[in-house]
């Protein structure tokens, strides 16, 4: 794999209906994302190699490649009611917080040796581009890391409040929104 490199608008391809292959290839790299940093989440399945989820099938996908491997992944769906989003149980206590429909950014991982090269930033651009042309009133994302908590205020989101459960014992989630015009 290459040394990590800036990445550009370029660099993310997007998949509305990615096939099996890419889907398991998508969920091996969330589990090797996810134990380069730490613990698996809460949401994560306690064992095996792959994280998929009934939400992938009709979310959003975006991907980077390369030396023909995904090395970065992202997914984005939208739905009319906060309850039917992934994750769904760190948002109940903000359920009356967000303008429906809601899209939700989740699922972004960064092979350890493709970090810092600004994909975060770019995946949250196009999700959130994509999110108001589907005719989502509202972003939704809970992140845990302290570096993209920066990110997304930097970029307009707003803090809503600490998710009741830790997705990783080492730090609170925090949930964030964004409402588009």
């Amino acid at each position: 794999m290459k040394a990590t490199r800036l990445y550009d608008e370029g660099s993310l391809v997007h998949l509305s209906r990615p096939d099996a292959d890419t889907l398991a290839e998508v969920g091996r790299l969330r589990i090797i994302a996810w134990e380069a940093s730490g613990p698996r989440p809460k949401m994560a399945p306690k064992v095996g190699d792959a994280w998929i989820d009934s939400h992938d099938d009709h979310a959003h996908h975006w991907i980077v490649m390369e030396e023909g491997r995904i090395v970065a992944a992202a997914r984005m769906c939208v739905h009319p009611v906060l309850s039917e989003l992934p994750d769904y149980e760190d948002l109940v206590s903000f359920e009356d917080k967000f303008p429906l429909p809601v899209a939700s950014m989740n699922r972004l991982v960064i092979h350890p040796e493709c970090r810092r090269g600004g994909l975060p930033t770019l995946f949250d651009s196009a999700r959130v581009s994509l999110a108001a042309k589907l005719g989502a009133r509202s972003v939704v994302v809970c992140v845990h890391a302290e570096g993209r908590i920066r990110a997304l205020g930097d970029s307009g989101f707003k803090v809503v409040g600490e998710a009741p459960e830790r997705a990783v014992p080492q730090a609170p989630t925090i949930v964030f929104m964004k409402v588009l015009e």
